[in-house]
Formats: structure tokens, sequence, C-alpha cells
């Protein structure tokens, strides 16, 4: 499945003019940050800037779960209200991003823009994604980012390991059958888990009687929390299990 990165020409001064908001498309979303943390929304349709250009980058082989794994410890780092122009922008997160999916770096000229908000001090919406906040990156945030490296590495090198591409389910959307345990919105945030591991629960309306397809990765609501989880192993036998 491929990744693209689509850009964003945006309101500022002539001196930024080559400034682009930034975000990435991955599972028929497309990510991004701003003041209000990990915001998604559909490809090429960002409610910051006006669609510019998209870049089609590299091809991943992730199942969404681990995809929901490497995003659930980023949102920890690009936490709502800690946008900050110089050290944690929209730049920066998909720079972020794109190397926990493929181990590599965004190579794009205008990536260094993101650099420049230090030699014009603190002046709101300079680049139409919040308010910029003098805050610099903590120690907390590069021990989680260490961490979500250590995950990215993980998978993606459990991932190469498997001969048989079968074993592990590639989607390259969301389907409309997983989208149904899923609040609709045309922007949402992602929501903030404080774990990295999320608990397992299940629709007891759906594992009644046995389950007639093979093993398959397949989101849930736990509506009386109205918490994302995720089965993602059914057996093809009678009852079910969790690997």
């Amino acid at each position: 499945m491929s990744i693209y990165l689509h850009t964003y020409i945006l309101d500022v001064p002539f001196f930024l003019k080559n400034v682009r908001h930034t975000g990435i498309e991955v599972f028929g979303n497309e990510y991004t940050f701003s003041m209000d943390g990990i915001i998604t929304s559909k490809p090429k349709r960002s409610g910051i800037g006006r669609y510019s250009k998209s870049y089609e980058l590299e091809s991943m082989k992730l199942t969404y779960y681990e995809f929901s794994e490497i995003l659930n410890v980023l949102g920890k780092i690009y936490r709502p209200n800690t946008y900050n122009f110089i050290y944690k922008n929209c730049n920066h997160f998909c720079d972020d991003l794109f190397e926990l999916l493929c181990g590599k770096r965004l190579l794009h000229s205008f990536m260094i823009y993101s650099r420049l908000g230090k030699f014009f001090g603190n002046f709101k919406n300079v680049a139409m994604c919040g308010s910029i906040n003098t805050m610099d990156i903590t120690k907390d945030d590069k021990n989680m980012y260490i961490c979500a490296l250590r995950l990215s590495k993980s998978i993606l090198k459990k991932n190469k390991n498997i001969i048989k591409k079968k074993t592990i389910l590639y989607q390259n959307k969301i389907n409309e059958d997983t989208n149904h345990n899923f609040i609709h919105q045309p922007s949402y945030i992602i929501p903030y888990n404080p774990i990295i591991s999320p608990n397992m629960y299940c629709n007891p309306n759906i594992l009644t009687g046995s389950t007639k397809s093979s093993k398959y990765e397949k989101c849930f609501n736990d509506f009386s929390t109205n918490t994302y989880n995720t089965l993602y192993s059914l057996s093809t036998t009678d009852g079910f299990s969790f690997p």
C-alpha cells in the first residue's frame, strides 16, 4: 500500500511563501498535526490551507492494527495544545510518522522551512496550523519517540521476515464493514490513549455461535465507554481466540 504526502499553500508573509502545510495519507485517510493534536480528514481535503500537490512516497506492509499502535504512541508526543512552529509542527509530524512507517525520512526541500520560525519570534497562526507554543520538546517526548522507534522497527522487522504474504492482511483502506463500528465525522481528533497496548473488547452480539470466516482483523467499538478497541483474531472453529 502506498503512502502519500499532500501539501497545501498557506496564507503567510511573502518571505515564508515556500512554507507548506503537510499531511500523510494512509489507509484512505489523511493525518496531520495542529493545535488540536493529531487530526484526520479525507485525502486532499484538509481545512488548513489550499491544496497544492501530492507526492507518492513509499509502499508499506502494515495491518491497520499495527498502524494504530504506531499512531497511538506518536499521539503521546503530538498532543493537543503542544503545537510549536519551531520544534513541533505539521511537517515534523509527517516526517516522524513516515519514519515510523517506512524507516526513512522525508527529503523534500520545503521541509527545511519549518525551522525558520526562530527568526521571527512568537506570533499567532504563522503557519495557519494554530497558535505558537514556546515550549521546547521535552525529555518525555524524546523518550516516547525512542519507544515509538523501537515499536516501529520491531513491526517492520517482523513483517519483513514473513515469507507468505497471506499470513497478514494488508488493507488498502478501511472497508464499509469496519467503518460501521466508528463514529463518522468529516474531521475528528485521534483519541488520546494513555496506554500503548489497548485492552481487548468485543461486541457480544457478534460472538454468538460459530464464526464462519478465516482469521482476520476487525475493529469493534466498546459502546459503553465510547472507546475504540481492537479484536483482531477469530478462529475458524466454534468459539474465538485472542493471539
